[in-house]
């Protein structure tokens, strides 16, 4: 193979990186925007500590699916894949266990505040992300990309500000209600995001984000049982 054919094979195989990664991280935020519309539904009714362990049922569920349909067809074995040593159990057990502490702070704040306000104030963890990425593993930025980055950070606080002449402490606890646990979610989220993204390089990240999912739920779980929470669903249509 000529040294333009390899040169032209890395260009295509980097542009498709980028597309996949793009399409990816749309569908990820659709989800996360669906997903926390209808927490703040079910919150409001049975609680966000509830919503919060029966949704990651549904979740676990969902990824031990495409768990049994990459490995039913394939050759690659699941064992080979699962995580080994006492350094990948013990970080996806911190994972899970920090994810975990996120999601808490994110429904309690949505139990006693609006989505609206305060989705978009989560949602800036990413630009924290690409913060701390430049300064601590020192990623490098083009101006384009860093404009772009800011625009997209300033556009989303804006959208949390509430416009009107009767209050003009727009940031204020008293007018955002949950913000400050928001607030500890956006930054736990930032320093997961980071962390997680170069824990999982190389391996079979569905494999480990399932058993990360595995190790938040059991969190959860130990939270209901410290604050004695009640799970017991009656209402049948909140099931969906």
């Amino acid at each position: 193979m000529s040294v333009d054919q390899s040169a032209c094979y890395s260009d295509i195989y980097m542009n498709s990186s980028v597309v996949i990664a793009t399409i990816a991280g749309l569908c990820g935020m659709l989800g996360w925007g669906v997903g926390d519309f209808f927490a703040k539904k079910t919150i409001d009714i049975v609680g966000d500590l509830a919503t919060l362990a029966w949704a990651h049922v549904a979740g676990i569920g969902i990824l031990l699916l495409l768990c049994a349909g990459k490995f039913a067809g394939s050759t690659q074995s699941l064992s080979d894949s699962l995580p080994h040593g006492s350094h990948e159990i013990g970080g996806l057990l911190f994972f899970g266990a920090l994810q975990a502490t996120v999601y808490f702070f994110v429904y309690r704040a949505f139990a006693v505040g609006k989505v609206s306000l305060l989705n978009p104030v989560f949602s800036t963890y990413s630009g924290l992300v690409v913060i701390l990425s430049v300064v601590v593993f020192g990623e490098t930025l083009h101006i384009t990309q860093l404009l772009l980055v800011t625009a997209t950070f300033i556009g989303v606080l804006l959208m949390s500000i509430e416009f009107g002449l009767e209050n003009r402490r727009v940031f204020s606890s008293e007018n955002i209600m949950g913000l400050g646990s928001i607030v500890i979610a956006t930054l736990l989220a930032s320093v997961w995001t980071l962390l997680w993204a170069h824990f999982v390089a190389n391996k079979d990240w569905l494999v480990y984000a399932t058993v990360m999912y595995t190790a938040m739920f059991v969190t959860i779980l130990l939270i209901c049982a410290v604050q004695k929470i009640n799970l017991h669903i009656t209402d049948r249509t909140l099931w969906k």
